[in-house]
Parts: C-alpha cells; structure tokens; sequence
C-alpha cells in the first residue's frame, strides 16, 4: 500500500470514510468527557497518514471547553444525536451549546422527545437548544419505542 502513489492512497482513505450517520453523543461524568456509542473511527488508528486525512475532513466534536470530547463528526453529514439525558454535563444542554465552539457548525440535530421535554421544565424559551445553533438545517424529534411492548415512552 505505501508504494502507491500519494494520490491514489488519498482517494482510497477518503473512499474509506464513513457515510452520513447518527452519532449519539453523551457526556461520560466517570471519565469527565464527552463519548458516543457509535464505532469509533477506525482511521484514527491505522496509521499517521490515514488519521491525517480522517481528521481534515472530521472534527472533535466539543460541545464545552472545560470538557475533552472523543466523538468525530463530519458537521456537512452526520447529525449529532442528544439521545439521552446524560448529553450534558450541567444538565443545561443549551447552556452547553452556548459556549460550545462548534454550535455553529452543527448543521443537523436529532433530540429524544423525552429529553426534549426535560429540558423544557427549566427553560422559558421553548427552542434554546435550537437558537444555539444557528446554522441548523435539519431537527429531528426521536421517539423513542418500548422494545418489549411497542409502546412509547411519552
């Protein structure tokens, strides 16, 4: 593989990325970082040259400074995920989104209704989480099944 040339190793690891995805994203209070439970980027691993042109395309997402993140994400298309109530830190999700220093380049969102709905107790303006991100194109509200009994969990 080293012997290619250059140009054709780029378009293999390039054609190697993966496509648009899900990537539900947690906060980790045990560790004090932000994971996902979707596959980490086997790139990042291969080798210098595989994590150099995986990391031109994808970012480490950071959601608040004072936290480190392990989730990579391609802001033009992976939707980033709030699935669970331990996606922040704080418990303030907009708050988070507020400081985070990528708010602007989350261009889709996906937020279990569950979640939604807590975050709705404390907050006045119904869309806070929205506003944080103002270069949002899509928002997905996920509603979430029983497994065992098809009901939902409203």
């Amino acid at each position: 593989f080293t012997n290619l040339p250059s140009e054709l190793r780029i378009k293999i690891w390039k054609h190697s990325f993966p496509a648009s995805r899900v990537v539900p994203v947690r906060f980790q209070r045990d560790s004090g970082q932000y994971t996902s439970n979707s596959a980490p980027p086997t790139l990042l691993h291969v080798s210098s040259e595989s994590r150099s042109i995986f990391l031109s395309t994808y970012t480490n997402l950071m959601l608040s400074p004072k936290y480190n993140s392990i989730v990579f994400v391609n802001f033009d298309i992976d939707t980033i995920f709030f699935d669970s109530l331990d996606c922040s830190p704080d418990g303030d999700l907009s708050l988070d989104l507020a400081r985070s220093p990528h708010s602007d380049r989350i261009l889709s969102c996906a937020i279990d209704s569950q979640v939604w709905e807590v975050l709705r107790v404390f907050k006045y303006d119904p869309l806070s989480e929205v506003t944080m991100m103002p270069n949002l194109r899509t928002i997905a509200l996920v509603m979430q099944r029983d497994r065992d009994n098809g009901e939902s969990h409203q």
